[in-house]
């Protein structure tokens, strides 16, 4: 009786504990979102439980059996997608209790390396205008975001991974700083926002790109381009024209012009550079105390010294003396070599006080005095042309080479 009784029992009592051996398993799918899809297998090399666990039970026995961010952006099984990512939670923010996001069919298993999600970006598609004009946010729509830094503003979206995807039309790329975002798909520049709000071309990729607008306080003193920020060029002396204390600009060939600042081109043909310079008013707009006044012709701060001619050299006088004053504040008339009367060299051409005469040569008498004072204006002792551009640096340009210029610092 005894020995039939007691495997009796304790069958028994192995029938009563099997359902809370059963129930402690089963709470550890519950743990994880959408884990009851899986359930085991989610854990377990073996899809019926118990055994060996596959490298994201393993992540997860070690996180403390709790489903965390970490664990969410963690690729455990290495197949390309976060553990978020196939179980439809990519930011980890699910919590026990909370309703089990997304739809059970797009689920997969973050353990085994041959369940995962469809090749290509899953998730919702925002009805956002990509490349469209913004100011914020709010301007582009619900799942938009507007990159300010723009000229105009430029609509895009964020990917992320099983949550947003690109729009129809648009094209992901990788922005440093930024992740991956939406670009506006184009054939031409037709497709794009142009003109002096946006800027954008259609570049060798086939998206809609405009250039940058570099957070640069343009017209303040600086020793070096740092001291100007990312995007700032310190200009010091530039095609014949010195700066004192140095003045912070924007190279307008690879960027666009900050609020308050006018590009302006130095030079000409081969030796032509563009920069953004601070707009003025008036000379109180411009650093007057440090010699910069504002050119009323431009309506931009430049250098004092650009606006008076320097010393210029006379050339030598012919037989009769005659010697022409240079160009600029003061001619001096070089002496004839003659014997008849020098007249006196021609005053400057900027200066209309008149330079002096040059002496005369020969061996009766000296030269006469300069004559009368050269017409105001004209070369300046020689310093170069400068001239004020309306429109983008696109002149002379193959299509999209400004957009490559820009996109050489944030697309990469």
């Amino acid at each position: 009786m005894r020995t039939t009784t007691t495997p009796l029992i304790l069958l028994s009592i192995l029938i009563l504990l099997a359902p809370e051996v059963a129930d402690a398993r089963e709470i550890y799918p519950a743990r994880i979102p959408n884990g009851t899809v899986n359930n085991c297998s989610n854990c377990h090399v073996n899809p019926r439980g118990a055994g060996d666990r596959n490298d994201f039970g393993t992540a997860f026995e070690d996180g403390g059996l709790v489903w965390t961010a970490d664990l969410a952006l963690a690729d455990s099984d290495g197949d390309g997608f976060t553990n978020g990512a196939e179980l439809l939670d990519p930011d980890g923010e699910w919590s026990p209790g909370d309703e089990d996001p997304g739809e059970p069919a797009d689920v997969t298993k973050p353990g085994d390396p041959d369940s995962h999600p469809p090749e290509g970006c899953q998730g919702a598609k925002p009805e956002v205008d990509i490349g469209g004009a913004c100011v914020a946010d709010a301007d582009c729509g619900e799942g938009g975001k507007c990159r300010d830094a723009q000229k105009g503003g430029y609509c895009t979206v964020v990917v992320e991974e099983g949550v947003r995807c690109c729009p129809d039309g648009s094209t992901p790329f990788d922005v440093e700083g930024e992740g991956e975002i939406c670009l506006k798909d184009c054939v031409e520049d037709a497709d794009c926002r142009d003109g002096e709000e946006a800027y954008q071309s259609c570049d060798e990729d086939s998206v809609c790109w405009g250039c940058w607008i570099p957070p640069v306080e343009v017209g303040v003193s600086c020793d070096g381009d740092d001291d100007c920020g990312e995007g700032g060029t310190c200009l010091k002396e530039v095609q014949g024209y010195v700066f004192p204390g140095g003045h912070c600009a924007v190279d307008w060939v690879a960027y666009c012009c900050p609020a308050g600042t006018e590009p302006v081109t130095l030079g000409e043909g081969d030796d032509e550079v563009s920069y953004c310079m601070l707009t003025c008013g008036g000379d109180g707009d411009c650093r007057e105390d440090e010699d910069y006044l504002c050119d009323n012709t431009d309506d931009v701060c430049w250098p004092l010294d650009v606006f008076e001619g320097g010393e210029g050299e006379g050339e030598a006088g012919g037989d009769d003396g005659n010697g022409d004053g240079g160009a600029g504040g003061e001619g001096e008339g070089e002496a004839g070599g003659g014997v008849d009367d020098g007249a006196g060299g021609d005053d400057g051409a900027v200066n209309p006080e008149g330079g002096d005469g040059g002496d005369g040569g020969g061996e009766v008498a000296p030269g006469e005095g300069g004559g009368d004072g050269g017409a105001a204006g004209g070369g300046g002792g020689g310093t170069s042309a400068k001239r004020k551009d309306d429109g983008c640096a696109t002149a002379g340009m193959t299509t999209g080479s400004l957009a490559d210029l820009a996109r050489g610092l944030l697309r990469r």
